[in-house]
């Protein structure tokens, strides 16, 4: 009888060890005390021999993976890094406010965090050895942006972590910054202010406002969420063929999310003509009227204009899975929120209200563009840049994107159509980008994690 008991309990505890995440967790916890025991289940052996080979793989997937170099051995260049600190918070679970935003202006690096406080260096320097200095500049910027809790920092309310700067763009003396506005009490919308440059005080008075529409907070964080709020610039020439109104004037592109507005409005925001949400606006420098210039968005994140060949793109955050890097053309719909190649996120909670709806696996099939590509996993995709030519010859017609969850650079070029994408190498950089730059051979690098600015050159 103590044979055939035996033998019930060790058919039992392999079923529930192969079926039971949670005694699966417990046995192998104390799996050190329990080899002590006068036998051991198949179950257990075969765990510790999973471990093992597990290892193994871990460890030989790190001589292997080019994914675990650092950017100096990538994979055609070699790169000096120099990492500078900055004065601004850091990105950590605490603290989820962007950290900092760059551009240049004739032979000066701007850098503003994201609480707005601005300095700029001088890049003509040679700072390879300790000569790089961030020289900090005064503003209004409390006079203009009043809500407080933007310049909160560290606080863990939720709150505060969806109100920061969103980009820096600097053109014909005038440098503009985009951020999460409060119109009302728990009301945002998308917003930008501009000064002209000055290096003893910067001046910001509003530039684009939309006071008609804004969108409430939410804590559930279920309809709202304060970080899918796009907030690229670029600068669009009057003679671009993409300026589609006043042809006299020079423009500016403008990337708004929707805030995770979704399906629960019988036209959805990012479809509604009638909403600035989940668009690209097209704003007159002079005038700052708007035009629509595409729609169908989630989060746009990163904006670039190839003047040489007349391109527009974007990089776009999808939901849980579903990055995109799209072609963007005037009055064309990118398929938000009907179609995406990613998924609803996985919900826990059972207090919260469920997306009840299913994203379309084709954007084509529905009148919507499909994306240049699509990544299966969320990098997080920030910002897009090209490489110049003069860079090297190795990433000529290259393109960079930026990422925040993914800590890559992702190298790519577009095949002779512009369309699709033809190739592709992941950089790693180990740390969350949230801005990237070129200027003078050198790529300059915003690191959310350690609130550094790295600063690579070719060896």
């Amino acid at each position: 009888y103590f044979i055939i008991s035996l033998f019930f309990i060790y058919i039992f505890l392999n079923l529930i060890y192969v079926k039971n995440l949670d005694f699966r967790k417990f046995i192998n916890n104390g799996y050190s005390k329990i080899e002590k025991i006068f036998f051991a289940t198949p179950a257990l052996y075969y765990h510790e021999i999973e471990s093992k080979l597990l290892l193994e793989e871990k460890n030989m997937s790190r001589e292997l993976s080019y994914l675990e170099r650092e950017i100096n051995e990538s994979h055609f260049l070699n790169f000096s890094k120099k990492n500078i600190k900055i004065e601004s918070h850091k990105y950590n679970g605490r603290n989820m406010k962007a950290v900092a935003f760059i551009d240049f202006f004739e032979d000066k690096l701007f850098i503003v965090n994201g609480v707005g406080k601005i300095s700029f260096a001088n890049i003509a320097d040679d700072y390879s050895n300790n000569n790089f200095e961030m020289t900090p500049i005064s503003s209004n910027i409390k006079d203009v942006i009043k809500n407080k809790f933007f310049y909160e920092i560290g606080t863990g309310s939720r709150q505060s972590q969806f109100d920061s700067i969103s980009d820096i763009l600097i053109h014909d003396g005038y440098i503009y910054l985009s951020f999460n506005r409060l119109v009302k009490d728990n009301c945002y919308t998308k917003s930008i202010i501009r000064s002209k440059i000055n290096f003893n005080f910067l001046k910001f008075e509003d530039f684009f406002f939309n006071k008609d529409e804004c969108r409430e907070y939410d804590e559930n964080k279920k309809r709202f969420n304060g970080h899918q709020s796009g907030g690229r610039m670029i600068y669009i020439d009057k003679e671009s063929p993409h300026n589609i109104f006043n042809y006299s004037s020079d423009k500016l592109l403008f990337s708004v999310g929707d805030f995770r507005s979704n399906k629960s409005n019988n036209i959805p925001l990012a479809s509604d003509d009638r909403s600035i949400f989940g668009k690209i606006l097209l704003i007159d420098l002079e005038n700052q009227e708007y035009k629509i210039f595409s729609k169908g968005h989630r989060n746009p994140q990163g904006l670039y204009y190839d003047k040489e060949d007349k391109i527009i793109l974007s990089t776009e955050h999808g939901p849980y899975g579903g990055d995109e890097i799209n072609l963007i053309s005037a009055g064309k719909n990118y398929g938000w929120p009907i179609s995406s190649y990613g998924e609803n996120y996985p919900d826990n909670n059972k207090d919260r209200v469920k997306d009840n709806f299913e994203f379309e696996k084709s954007h084509s099939d529905f009148g919507y563009e499909e994306p240049i590509f699509a990544f299966t996993k969320s990098l997080g995709i920030s910002e897009i840049i090209k490489v110049p030519d003069d860079f090297n010859h190795k990433w000529k017609n290259s393109f960079l994107a930026a990422t925040l969850n993914g800590h890559i650079i992702v190298r790519f070029n577009l095949d002779n159509t512009l369309e699709n994408l033809q190739t592709a190498e992941f950089i790693y950089v180990g740390e969350r980008i949230r801005d990237i730059k070129i200027s003078k051979n050198k790529i300059y690098v915003i690191l959310e994690n350690s609130a550094e600015l790295a600063i690579y050159s070719i060896e």
